[in-house]
């Protein structure tokens, strides 16, 4: 008999209610079957509350303790769980990705997922291997040409759709590194702890693309509409409806 794997999946959260909420929590119980026993857990973040930028240095440093305390949780030497599958709660994933990503051999695999950010001409991957969206290397410059097909890049960075196993659990988020907590933009973020802890350790990161994720970072793409359009592209079927 095939062993079955114990993750923990997850993560921070803003809220556990609501219509996004339920359509993200659906997708991570999607990915129970024979192989893998999901345990699902979620703890709101709340943030000290700031004028300004979206994300402050102390809203930073909160999400960051909340992504460390699952770190702790699911660590291998507490002989619980075989890897942690850390997934933000705007992100909607299809049945078979926990699977997918997990035949990718490498410590921390990322599941790409493409956002439109504000100012920005085109989507792009959630990963990188300069500063956030600088790509430079050329399995990145093929991962814009082939988004669609499911083909594994290695990377210096990702999050929001990450499975971390093994040496995965070596580096941190929290503390935040002294070095980046005033840097610009996104480089002060905790998955830049996280993912710089990695690379200095020289533990391996992949991305795999193609796979059934989709981010749903904007209020209009979280209307009745867009969420059951997102539940069909990413293979959810219909909304199952409790009759308790």
């Amino acid at each position: 008999m095939a062993k079955k794997y114990r993750i923990l999946a997850g993560g921070p959260t803003r809220e556990r209610e609501g219509d996004l909420y339920r359509l993200h929590k659906r997708g991570l119980e999607a990915q129970r079957d024979d192989r893998f026993n999901v345990q699902l857990t979620h703890e709101e973040v709340r943030p000290p509350e700031s004028d300004g930028p979206r994300w402050t240095l102390d809203k930073i440093d909160a999400v960051a303790r909340v992504r460390q305390g699952f770190m702790d949780e699911a660590h291998p030497l507490h002989n619980r769980f075989d890897g942690l599958f850390m997934v933000d709660s705007d992100v909607i994933i299809g049945p078979g990705v926990l699977e997918r990503m997990w035949a990718v051999n490498a410590a921390v695999v990322y599941g790409v997922f493409w956002t439109q950010w504000p100012g920005f001409s085109a989507e792009l991957p959630q990963v990188w291997d300069t500063h956030p969206y600088g790509f430079y290397t050329d399995a990145l410059k093929e991962m814009l040409l082939a988004k669609n097909e499911v083909r594994e890049y290695p990377v210096f960075g990702g999050g929001a759709c990450t499975l971390i196993r093994g040496r995965g659990f070596d580096a941190h988020y929290h503390p935040l590194l002294d070095g980046l907590r005033y840097a610009d933009g996104m480089w002060k973020g905790e998955d830049r702890t996280y993912c710089l802890g990695l690379e200095a350790r020289s533990i391996r990161q992949v991305a795999i693309t193609g796979l059934p994720i989709l981010h749903l970072y904007d209020e209009s793409q979280q209307t009745p509409a867009a969420l059951a359009e997102a539940r069909e592209l990413v293979g959810l079927g219909e909304e199952k409806v409790d009759e308790r």
